[in-house]
């Protein structure tokens, strides 16, 4: 027949298929349209098509436009190509069918980089995979084009301070891929400037200005193609000729630079030259490649540039310098005359304050011009017939005088210079800077200098100085004279400091400087408290002066009285009492009225205070943390106490958790000591420090830190099971502590524990002060050599024994010690073929009836008690003595207790007791109940337990009649009347021996073994 075949439900992720028409003839043969289909129709669901996601972003992760994308199938030439432009702030949806793709950016937008395709995978389910990993969408990011632009010198190193700038070809601003202008900036000498953004387009790169001592250089046309940096343009022979840019950098070279400057000087007597000389500047000693002329003016005698002329934006090297004529051919060549507007001249030139040249060189200036230097060249002209011997001089005479107007006699440098109208240093007759000359006095009131080669022509003005050339006067504040300068003139003294000197004949002035008067002025020195305090050395010095004007040591209660010049000084504290800090020196000013102020307020004294000196201790661990709880103290080197500048003594304390001030400590040296620790802390080493100044020397916050390192303890009990001859063993045993597994290195000292008859001496021994971390608990003999490792047998005081180890510790021994804990370890000695009977467990029941022998529920508390035969507290498998159960009813009639690790071997008498353990019976006075242990019977109160063995027994508490007087069960206890009573021992030793035969108990005795 023909049948259909019909996809009713799709899968997910799938298409619903086409139905598919197949027949089956009469020989079972299967076809589908009319091919032979061997029996099976097969039905193909495609893949349903999946939404993608697809982002083109910039770095910051915004939509960008302008981008041309393109998604290809990997592997498959037939799959149409989608293709698309990105659109700012939008995401692009695709459908795609579950397949490996690749996304490629055909165009990039201008201002940004072409970004590297992506290859992502689509699965049937929709998910997006790039890199293996599952994504959201597919974001493709196009990094900013870029530019990099450095500024060097011409060895190719980086140079700072250089202002640049980017423009377009025309000088004109230029903005990025986001509408920012591309701003100026200047070169930091170390890295690169990236201009991010920039678009396609042709560009100046320009220098605003050099570094100092280099040359601007020239502007640079780059292109920027494709996001990069492609090409210098330049301008050969009249064509643009673009160059291939490497590594996408511009690189401007800048050359370094110097200068020379030539002045010109004429020596004339009588009439002064009036003339324009020619100065030419070569670069070879031929005198064939002129590098520039410059024309300088002399008028009477006198340049009419003072400053001269001025060669710059030389590269540094050797020049030579020439007086040449208009056309530039040098002259007066080897010290030969030559003729200018009727005057012959000889010529010297000279380099900076060098001799003339002679010889070969006369006439001619050699000059090597350095990178940001200028060097100095003079040229002087001398008419025929005129002698250098024309020049002048000046001697200045300084006289001191006091305040009264008489001589004083001194010992101290002044200073003098010759200076121009406008203040400058003056020029000697060749044209060189004048020096400041010192004027010293050793113990007298006069002394005098002369100043050479002074030019006729000019006027010099003397001027008083500082050793560094700044002009003085008598109103500066600091300066301690008056001044007056005086020289003759036509047989009269007159009063000026401006003078043109003779030629060939001294001339001379004097400077007078009288003493300004002094001031009383008060200085007090106190603590913080406005007390004057004695024991500071003090010292008042003038502004500009090193040596003290006034020194002295203050004393209590009193104010200081100097006597100061109007000036500006500093008040300082050398010296400071114990107990105080130093103080910050304090500048004050004295006026010319004698005013005194400080900080530009008027004082009637200047105070200066010490504050209490302050020492602040920080307790911590090792971490920093201030901890709380270590008693500490301050004592000397000795380990005595010590006082405060009061003389209280400086108690010991106890840390809060917060650092520690202690005021008033003197200057000296002391020890912070630790008395006591805090609990899981060893204590620290002492620390030694000096108090300098009122402060702690050698520290920048005033603090000395005491460290605590955390520590843990361990605590090892020793237990010997066994008899040796039928009695308990006696002797001394010994422990070591070790940090490695291989039981090289001990911790501390060997401890020895003593055993005496079959128990423990005290409670063992303890190792303290560990550091937390794992150690390692060895038997050992006298001399810490480990005995018993690993389970081997070993020979102690004629026994062969084999140790365990339980606690805190494993087997080996290894134990973790913790901060402030105290970890437990027992050390067990068996002998050799000793087998220890495992321990069992006895369940005590606690029943309440009452007179009727009813149940009854009450709210009370009972105790229990395991007991010898002698009615002493009975020890459990361990040899530990059994404590006494509390058997607690809460509105309940019965409860029951467990006894657990008792000892198969012992016998145990279970007994009721009051809370203290003492033995009751129903007999005892003010207990309102009667006691029935077991079943009432003699020695059913006796127990003994089997191997892992669990045993029980009930204590049956009846009230007594109301006749009786009941007591209080939470306070009293019970007991039972059909209990054997302590001395009944024929009843109970009989029953005893009855039940140990029974029970076939077996006493083990160690032998005694001689050692080898």
């Amino acid at each position: 027949g023909t049948y259909t075949l019909t996809e009713t439900n799709v899968p997910g992720g799938y298409e619903k298929a086409t139905d598919i028409e197949f027949t089956v003839d009469k020989d079972g043969k299967v076809t589908v349209g009319g091919e032979n289909v061997n029996g099976t129709v097969t039905m193909v669901d495609k893949y349903s098509n999946q939404t993608v996601k697809v982002s083109k972003t910039d770095i910051n992760g915004e939509e960008i436009a302008g981008a041309e994308l393109k998604i290809t199938k990997k592997g498959d030439t037939s799959f149409e190509a989608i293709t698309w432009t990105s659109e700012e702030g939008k995401t692009k949806e695709v459908s795609l069918q579950p397949g490996t793709y690749i996304l490629t950016e055909t165009t990039r937008p201008d201002g940004y980089v072409k970004a590297e395709s992506i290859t992502f995978t689509v699965d049937k389910d929709g998910n997006v995979k790039v890199d293996d990993e599952k994504v959201d969408q597919v974001t493709m990011t196009d990094d900013y084009s870029s530019a990099s632009f450095r500024k060097t010198d011409l060895a190719g190193e980086e140079l700072k301070d250089a202002k640049l700038e980017i423009t377009d070809r025309d000088g004109k601003p230029v903005k990025d891929v986001k509408g920012n202008s591309i701003a100026s900036w200047i070169s930091d000498g170390e890295n690169a400037h990236v201009v991010d953004g920039i678009l396609d387009g042709i560009y100046k790169l320009t220098e605003m200005a050099a570094p100092e001592t280099y040359d601007v250089a020239e502007s640079i046309i780059f292109e920027i193609k494709d996001g990069k940096v492609a090409y210098i343009i330049e301008m050969i022979d009249g064509e643009e000729v673009h160059t291939p840019v490497a590594d996408n950098t511009i690189i401007m070279k800048d050359r370094p630079i110097g200068s020379l400057n030539v002045k010109k000087f004429v020596i004339a007597a009588g009439t002064a030259v009036s003339d324009v000389f020619h100065i030419t500047l070569f670069k070879d000693s031929n005198y064939t490649e002129p590098v520039a002329t410059k024309d300088l003016w002399v008028y009477r005698g006198v340049p009419v540039n003072k400053d001269g002329l001025t060669f710059d934006r030389l590269d540094p090297g050797t020049y030579y310098v020439a007086e040449t004529d208009a056309a530039g051919h040098p002259i007066g060549a080897d010290g030969s005359t030559f003729v200018q507007t009727y005057v012959t001249y000889s010529n010297t030139i000279k380099v900076g304050d060098g001799e003339a040249l002679s010889g070969a060189d006369a006439g001619y200036g050699v000059s090597d011009v350095t990178q940001g230097g200028t060097t100095n060249v003079i040229v002087t002209n001398i008419p025929q017939g005129v002698a250098p011997e024309g020049f002048g001089q000046l001697t200045v005479t300084k006289e001191v005088k006091d305040t009264e107007n008489n001589d004083e006699k001194v010992s101290k440098s002044f200073y003098v210079g010759l200076f121009d109208a406008d203040g400058k240093a003056a020029l000697d007759a060749r044209g060189n800077v004048i020096a400041v000359q010192e004027l010293k006095l050793e113990n007298s009131s006069t002394t005098t200098t002369t100043f050479k080669a002074l030019d006729p022509t000019r006027v010099y003005y003397v001027q008083e100085t500082d050793k560094n050339g700044n002009i003085m006067k008598s109103t500066d504040i600091n300066f301690a004279y008056e001044i007056k300068y005086t020289q003759i003139e036509n047989d009269e003294t007159i009063e000026s400091e401006a003078i043109q000197v003779v030629p060939a004949q001294p001339s001379a002035i004097t400077i007078t400087n009288t003493e300004k008067p002094r001031y009383e002025t008060n200085v007090s020195k106190t603590d913080i408290n406005g007390e004057e305090i004695a024991g500071a050395v003090l010292t008042i010095t003038k502004h500009g002066e090193t040596a003290p004007t006034d020194t002295w040591t203050s004393v209590a209660g009193e104010t200081h009285v100097t006597h100061l010049q109007p000036g500006v000084y500093v008040l300082s504290e050398t010296n400071v009492p114990g107990g105080y800090v130093k103080a910050t020196d304090i500048e004050f000013t004295v006026d010319a009225d004698g005013n005194v102020t400080v900080n530009e307020d008027s004082v009637d004294k200047v105070t200066m205070v010490d504050q209490y000196s302050t020492a602040v201790f920080s307790k911590t661990d090792v971490a920093g943390n201030e901890l709380a709880g270590a008693t500490l103290k301050i004592t000397d080197e000795n380990g005595k106490p010590v006082h405060d500048f009061q003389g209280n003594e400086i108690k010991s304390w106890v840390s809060d958790g917060t650092t520690h001030t202690v005021t008033g400590l003197p200057d000296g040296d002391y020890v912070f000591t630790e008395i006591s620790a805090p609990n899981g802390y060893a204590v620290a080493e002492s620390i030694r420090f000096t108090m300098k100044d009122g402060r702690v020397a050698g520290t920048t916050d005033n603090i000395v830190t005491m460290v605590d390192k955390p520590i843990g303890s361990l605590n090892v009990k020793k237990s010997v099971v066994g008899t040796l001859d039928d009695k308990e063993i006696s002797d001394t045993f010994y422990v070591t502590l070790f940090a490695d597994a291989d039981h090289t290195k001990k911790v501390g000292k060997t401890q020895a524990m003593e055993i005496k008859d079959g128990r423990l001496i005290g409670d063992g021994v303890t190792f303290e002060g560990l550091t937390p971390g794992t150690y390692y608990v060895a038997e050992t003999d006298k001399n810490g050599t480990p005995l018993g490792l690993d389970g081997e047998s070993f020979d102690y005081g004629y026994v062969a024994y084999t140790n365990e180890i339980t606690g805190d510790a494993n087997a080996a021994g290894v134990v973790n010690v913790a901060q402030g804990k105290t970890a437990e370890v027992t050390v067990t000695n068996k002998p050799e073929g000793y087998t220890s009977l495992a321990f069992g467990e006895l369940t005590v029941t606690k029943y309440v009836k009452d007179s009727a022998k009813n149940d009854k529920k009450v709210s009370a508390t009972f105790y229990a008690g395991l007991f010898d035969k002698d009615g002493k507290r009975a020890v459990d498998g361990n040899g530990d003595e059994i404590a006494v159960k509390e058997l607690k009813l809460d509105n309940t009639n019965k409860v029951s207790v467990q006894f657990k690790d008792l000892d198969p071997e012992t016998v145990y008498y279970v007994q009721e007791t009051d809370k203290d353990g003492k033995i009751l019976s129903s007999d005892t006075a003010g207990f309102g109940y009667t006691i029935q242990i077991g079943d009432g019977k003699d020695g059913a109160n006796i127990v003994k337990v089997e191997e892992e063995g669990k045993a029980e027994i009930a204590i049956t508490n009846t009230e007594k009649a109301s006749t009786e007087k009941t007591g209080t069960p939470g306070t009293t206890g019970n007991s039972n009347s059909a209990a054997a009573k302590t001395g009944d021992k024929n009843t109970v030793m009989g029953y005893v021996i009855a039940m140990l035969l029974a029970l076939g108990v077996v006493v083990v005795a160690i032998r005694r073994r001689r050692r080898a």
